[in-house]
């Protein structure tokens, strides 16, 4: 910490700046990461603890503990999920499954006939669901179907 009560690394406060310091291996360990950020202990115990539940990092103890407890080595799991990256043209489409690290676990590349490019590409920042959670793919078609004599 500071001298004034904040942390001695601005900005390094949520999951997410704790999550990357662990994957770019500036702190291993929960003890590195309260000396890195200047955070709490039990801050950081809950950072770390949420990213845990996630999926997103694992831990060992550490095999080269010299005595006492030995210290939980965080690491990053990029296993926890995959993304789908597209690459979307005129005259082409590309798509890429990746896992969380980047590393390509699938590729795709293709030439597509007019009749089969996209219109377009829209983003949906939330996706219509009903009370029980269940998604309305119905009103997610609707849209696109308004003016048309029938939906397919």
């Amino acid at each position: 910490m500071a001298a004034n009560g904040e942390p001695s690394a601005p900005g390094l406060t949520g999951a997410g700046a704790v999550l990357r310091l662990i994957r770019h291996g500036t702190a291993t360990t929960r003890s590195d990461l309260v000396t890195t950020t200047g955070l709490a202990r039990s801050t950081i115990s809950q950072r770390v603890d949420a990213l845990i539940s996630r999926r997103l990092l694992v831990s060992d103890a550490d095999v080269t503990a010299t005595g006492g407890r030995p210290a939980q080595v965080l690491s990053f799991n990029h296993s926890a999920g995959v993304v789908l990256a597209a690459d979307l043209g005129a005259t082409h489409a590309r798509l890429a499954l990746c896992d969380l690290a980047g590393d390509i676990l699938a590729h795709c590349a293709a030439q597509l006939a007019g009749y089969k490019r996209p219109k377009s590409v829209d983003f949906i920042t939330e996706m219509p669901r009903d009370p029980n959670g269940k998604l309305y793919k119905r009103r997610l078609r609707d849209p696109y179907w308004q003016g048309r004599s029938r939906p397919v």
